[in-house]
């Protein structure tokens, strides 16, 4: 059986040059930093940037809550871990959800 393509948004983000990490938290919501290299970059190729960010928030949280110095967990092995799970939509889009395991998890 082939295996369906995953979609991990800080390897994606590091494949284009863009490190994610925890930044301090305000109005108790943890924030996530994010780190260009030095390459110019136009606006509107930031902006998208930033908009991906935003849609995969929680996903992103998830990878990043590691013990410092580790390496973001994969979504590999955050489904593996029963912490998010595959669903799809009326239109047949997939999207992970956030299992009830994920959620006692990132308390």
């Amino acid at each position: 059986m082939k295996r369906a393509m995953l979609y991990d948004p800080v390897k994606f983000l590091r494949d284009k040059g863009v490190t994610v990490r925890l930044g301090l938290p305000q109005d108790g919501k943890q924030q996530i930093e994010v780190c260009f290299d030095s390459r110019y970059r136009e606006a509107d190729k930031v902006q998208a940037i930033y908009k991906r960010v935003q849609q995969s928030y929680s996903l992103i949280l998830m990878q990043l809550n590691v013990s410092k110095g580790m390496p973001p967990l994969s979504v590999e092995s955050l489904l593996a871990k029963d912490y998010i799970r595959i669903a799809c939509d009326e239109r047949g889009k997939r999207r992970y959800v956030i299992t009830e395991r994920g959620k006692r998890w990132m308390r």
